[in-house]
Order: structure tokens, then sequence, then C-alpha cells
């Protein structure tokens, strides 16, 4: 819920886990690779190979990314409504009972986020910016410093045994089909 993943460049999705997740949503224009992985997430368990595939680059001239950061209130006000939309989801499955505390955990933060966006617009008001700088800043540390806590839920990582290791049988196939969910 609270973990953002490097996502468009290094995923490789299942046409149905794609079509079932609903797809890009594509009224957005910010944060709808972060969108698409947190409805992911409630389908299934993601694998990742520690080995770097891609390579990012930042602050190419005109890129998406550089107008994203002028546009700070757009890409909070995405992810209030990304945010929202897993709440949502959440609470309505029963299976995702253990979610709900984190998924409302991240919306507050989230529209904190926002607010604190929407103050450092408010030019006419004395100090707005300032402050707005300041809370953006402590919001930061804050979740470094919770980052760092051992009550912080780390990734668990497992081996995924090597696929030449398998047999052709239907057993092995279909534990095949599992390890990759």
């Amino acid at each position: 819920m609270d973990r953002f993943l490097l996502f468009n460049q290094t995923a490789a999705i299942r046409r149905e886990a794609f079509v079932k997740a609903g797809g890009f949503d594509v009224t957005m224009r910010y944060m709808e690779d972060a969108d698409l992985a947190l409805r992911l997430s409630l389908l299934g368990l993601f694998a990742f190979i520690r080995e770097p595939l891609a390579v990012y680059h930042r602050g190419s001239a005109g890129s998406l990314a550089d107008e994203a950061l002028t546009g700070w209130t757009s890409v909070n006000e995405n992810m209030v409504m990304t945010r929202e939309r897993v709440h949502q989801l959440v609470k309505a499955n029963g299976d995702y009972s253990q979610l709900r505390r984190p998924a409302r955990r991240a919306l507050r933060k989230s529209r904190r986020e926002l607010w604190v966006a929407r103050l450092g617009q408010k030019k006419r008001i004395l100090g707005a910016p300032t402050v707005s700088h300041i809370l953006k800043r402590a919001e930061y540390y804050l979740g470094a410093i919770a980052a760092r806590s051992p009550w912080y839920e780390r990734m668990k990582v497992v081996s995924i045994p090597n696929q030449a290791a398998y047999g052709s049988d239907a057993t092995t196939e279909s534990r095949r089909q599992d390890i990759g969910r």
C-alpha cells in the first residue's frame, strides 16, 4: 500500500491479470503505473529478479517525470484517487481484511500530501509555500524513520526453483503456474 515500484519499464504481466485488474486508467496523467501495480497486487504475488534489466534516467528534458515535478498537486490528486479506489476494493472484499488498516493509513497519507501540495500553491497566503515545503520534508523524514523501524513490514523474498529442474508432466506444469502467480 505504501511502496512504489518502478513499474512500466520492468514488468511482465500475464494478459489475464492485466485484463482482470482493468488495465491502465487512461484518465490519469500521472501515477497510472502505481495505480495498476496496486490493483494487480490484490490479484496475487509479485516476483522480481535481482539482476538489473532496465536503466532509469532522471531529468531528461521534457520528460513526464520532469513535468510531474512542477505538477505535484496533480500527482497527489491521482495518488489519492488510486488509494481511494484500492481502499474501496479492500473494504468490499472480505479476503483483504488484513489490508484494511494499511489501505486506510496509505489513503490518509496521500490526502495529507495533497493538502500540503495545495497549500504550497497558495502564494497569496504569507508563508504558505514555506510551510508546505517544511511539511513535505517532515513527511519525507518521518517516512524514512518509519522504514527503518523494526515494525516496518519487510518484503518477503523466496527463491523460485530453476525451471530446468522441472519435468514436463502435469503436476510440474501446475507448480510452474502456481509459482508464477
